[in-house]
């Protein structure tokens, strides 16, 4: 508006001017132009001078709006000579525009879009590494406005963080992954206990009865009673034979010719050893006397010797039961023989009473012979029985002085042992029940002193080995089948219990007994076994799988793996207002650690709490640019923040050069007038520099901590808008007075020496 009134005013004075001196009227387009121009170019100057002295003024009584002023184009210059963003539009040859920093400095960080409450500085917003280290040299000379917000950013971070993960109690899971395997413990040992019990009442119904002696006495007792029954039969047989034949005689001689006709079948020294020269002798005399001797005819033959003639002599006969005698005197020796394991002698006398039985068997009468068969059937069967070595006669056999061969407690075994002697004593007396009660209890127990319950294979051979006794029990085999099935599962139980422990068990080497040998206090340590595992995944799905996979448990163990989290990425030094420091490049690390996030993708799994998984991890990356300035060390600097020149004295008003002032004024070298302007000037001077330093430091610090004061301050004293202005002049009216230009511009908008000065730099002038 001023400039408007200027240029209306010269135009009419130099119109008037025209007028008077050609006597026209209302001038001419040029006389317009030149007299606008004038007056413009007599505003500029007169505004200028005017500016100049009213500066000097406000220098002098330090008002506010002009520090304001001086202070906000030294800000502006600062962050401009300071920013490498800028630097590097210069030396690209591009124009010199605060506009392209400011646009930056709009722009919010990462965390500003995030995290509600956090305010991002200069410096980060920026992403200027010429800030950075600005930022660090002012924060380090006037850290209370940094302190402050960094101390509410961390507030607000770690608010954000903690509404992330949502309310649990890490203590509590760890506690009910703790539970929940003992209580698996505990239901496998129940049902090992189960099984025993099971078991145990298997083995009782399978467990022998009676005692190895009472066994084999039974066995003895129900051999001998049969043996005795079978021998009275046949005794009785053998009885009626005796009352049949008692009539029968036989020929005296005929048992002695035949026993001596079977002797001699025998070889010498067999009738030595084993014919009995008893039986020979008894038979012998049994034998009728020598005929007599022939007695003379009176006859003579055609040799003249005298003809003999035979005495007759009726012929000697003998009770037949005289030579079953001598036969029974044959075959118990052929027993005794036999029962001693003497084979020779055992045929020899075999040999003999088969001889003398045939010259029996020929006197017999038809009705005697019928009841001797009978009676010889009856024998050889008990003999067959009883009598030719087998187990049946071992058990009932005798000493010499009348005692048992067998001890009565090693009889039961014997019965078992084999098929042969177990068919033989069973096909006796094994339909008697006190035998059968003893067997069965005698294979109950080879069973036990076997180990046929160990397992099944061992039951599976042993029923292969007694197939003989144990199919004659069905009521043993299944109760062995009972108990081994019952043994099976125990096996199968206590298996699965030591499995059980071995796996969920406190210490163990278990994802599960690693993670539950911390306490309550340790469930940072806990999770933190977890995620370093190299099975991280496998190991937090079987302690979910173990807790079980509710919404408490997962909103339990993402609380305690956040535990672990906030150790391990933040500095163990709280901030000013006790606030938790996250340390960003830790925490970016953290959450991109391969192990963390498998464990991680295990534990946010549904929508909601997925899209807390990226917010964190945003927030790990967005961290590591934050607070840049706190890193930024000024290059070939030590790192520490830089002297401000506030509260120097001015080098004019120092002592020595207030003495070489005055020394000049006593030698004539300079008026006192002079002398007191300089000195008053450097008073002025430095009056002025300590005010406008402080307001720069102060401003300066509140740019750098406010991104959106910094970009109205660049906007606000942007050069670039100052080169435009000028140039749109010149380019307009074709002058070439860059002066008058200035003070143009200066007129609209204000050009301070800085202004010129960095005009200058960019070559505003050329």
């Amino acid at each position: 508006m001023a400039g408007a009134t200027a240029t209306g005013v010269g135009a009419a004075t130099a119109n008037a001017a025209h007028d008077l001196a050609t006597g026209g009227d209302g001038g001419t387009w040029w006389t317009d132009f030149l007299g606008g121009l004038g007056g413009l170019g007599a505003a500029g100057i007169t505004e200028g001078l005017a500016r100049t002295v009213t500066d000097v003024y406000r220098r002098v009584s330090n008002n506010p709006r002009y520090q304001q002023k001086i202070a906000g184009e030294a800000v502006a210059d600062r962050i401009l000579d300071n920013s490498t963003v800028m630097q590097g539009e210069h030396f690209a040859g591009r124009p010199l525009d605060a506009e392209v920093l400011a646009q930056r400095l709009d722009q919010p960080t990462a965390l500003d879009d995030l995290v509600p409450g956090y305010r991002s500085s200069t410096a980060d917003r920026s992403g200027d590494s010429g800030l950075r280290s600005l930022a660090y040299n002012v924060e380090g000379l006037a850290p209370g406005a940094a302190g402050v917000r960094r101390e509410r950013n961390m507030t607000a971070v770690g608010d954000f963080i903690r509404g992330i993960v949502p309310d649990g109690d890490g203590a509590a899971f760890l506690d009910n992954v703790r539970t929940a395997a003992a209580d698996m413990i505990d239901s496998a040992q129940g049902a090992a206990s189960t099984a025993r019990g099971r078991l145990d009442d298997a083995l009782e119904a399978v467990r022998p009865r009676m005692q190895p002696l009472d066994r084999g006495q039974q066995i003895r007792d129900d051999l001998g009673a049969l043996f005795d029954d079978r021998t009275a039969e046949y005794r009785r047989a053998y009885d009626a034979r005796d009352a049949a034949m008692a009539g029968d005689r036989i020929d005296a001689g005929a048992p002695y010719r035949a026993l001596q006709d079977e002797a001699n079948r025998l070889t010498t020294f067999e009738r030595d050893a084993y014919v009995p020269g008893d039986i020979m002798a008894s038979a012998r005399k049994l034998a009728p006397e020598a005929a007599p001797a022939p007695q003379g005819t009176g006859l003579l033959d055609m040799f003249g010797g005298q003809i003999l003639r035979a005495q007759d002599t009726p012929p000697a006969e003998i009770p037949l039961s005289e030579a079953l005698a001598l036969r029974h005197g044959l075959t118990t020796r052929q027993r005794e023989a036999l029962a001693a394991g003497r084979a020779p002698e055992h045929r020899a006398l075999s040999r003999l009473s088969e001889g003398l039985r045939g010259t029996i068997d020929d006197a017999m009468s038809p009705e005697t012979r019928t009841l001797d068969a009978q009676a010889r059937e009856l024998r050889r069967g008990v003999a067959a029985d009883f009598e030719d070595g087998n187990l049946p006669s071992r058990i009932l056999g005798t000493t010499a002085r009348g005692r048992n061969r067998l001890p009565a407690e090693t009889i039961g075994p014997r019965v078992t042992a084999g098929e042969t002697p177990y068919r033989d004593t069973m096909r006796l007396v094994g339909d008697r029940d006190g035998t059968r009660a003893a067997v069965r209890d005698q294979i109950l127990a080879d069973a036990q002193n076997a180990g046929a319950l160990r397992n099944q294979e061992t039951l599976n051979r042993f029923f292969a080995d007694r197939a003989y006794a144990v199919g004659d029990f069905p009521d043993v085999r299944a109760g062995l089948e009972a108990a081994g099935a019952s043994k099976t599962a125990l096996d199968q139980a206590e298996a699965f219990a030591r499995a059980r422990e071995a796996r969920y068990a406190p210490g163990r080497n278990t994802p599960v007994g690693k993670f539950t040998r911390h306490d309550d206090t340790g469930v940072a340590d806990a999770m933190r076994g977890v995620w370093k595992s190299p099975r991280a995944r496998d190991e937090i799905k079987e302690l979910l799988d173990t807790a079980g996979r509710t919404p408490e448990n997962l909103q339990n163990a993402r609380a305690a793996f956040f535990e672990d989290l906030a150790r391990t990425t933040t500095n163990s030094a709280h901030d000013a207002a006790g606030n938790i420091v996250w340390n960003g490049r830790v925490l970016d690390g953290f959450l991109k650690n391969p192990k963390v996030q498998k464990v991680m993708d295990e534990l946010w799994t549904g929508p909601e709490q997925r899209e807390h998984l990226e917010n964190l991890r945003e927030i790990g990356a967005a961290l590591i640019d934050s607070e840049s300035a706190l890193r930024a060390k000024p290059p070939a600097s030590s790192g520490t923040a830089s002297i401000s020149l506030q509260g120097k004295t001015d080098p004019a008003l120092t002592a020595t050069s207030v003495a070489s002032t005055l020394r000049s004024v006593s030698r004539g070298q300079l008026s006192k007038p002079i002398a007191g302007i300089h000195l008053l000037s450097g008073w002025i001077r430095g009056r002025s520099s300590k005010v406008q330093a402080a307001a720069i430091n102060e401003l300066m610090t509140k740019a750098m901590d406010d991104p959106a004061l910094a970009a109205a301050l660049l906007r606000k004293y942007n050069p670039h808008d100052t080169q435009v202005m000028g140039r749109r002049l010149l380019r307009k009216f074709g002058a070439r007075v860059p002066h008058l230009a200035n003070i143009v511009n200066e007129e609209l908008g204000g050009y301070s020496p800085e202004d010129q000065a960095f005009d200058a730099f960019v070559g505003a002038e050329d």
